[in-house]
């Protein structure tokens, strides 16, 4: 059960820089049909 929790805690920190990457590029689609 230790190892997965280990597991879990890098898994949210490599899902946020790809999500900060994905969210300029939303917002770019939305602007334009803005």
């Amino acid at each position: 059960m230790e190892d997965i929790r280990e597991t879990t805690e890098v898994e949210p920190e490599d899902l946020e820089p790809v999500k900060d990457e994905d969210l300029p590029e939303f917002a770019l689609m939305v602007d334009v049909p803005d």
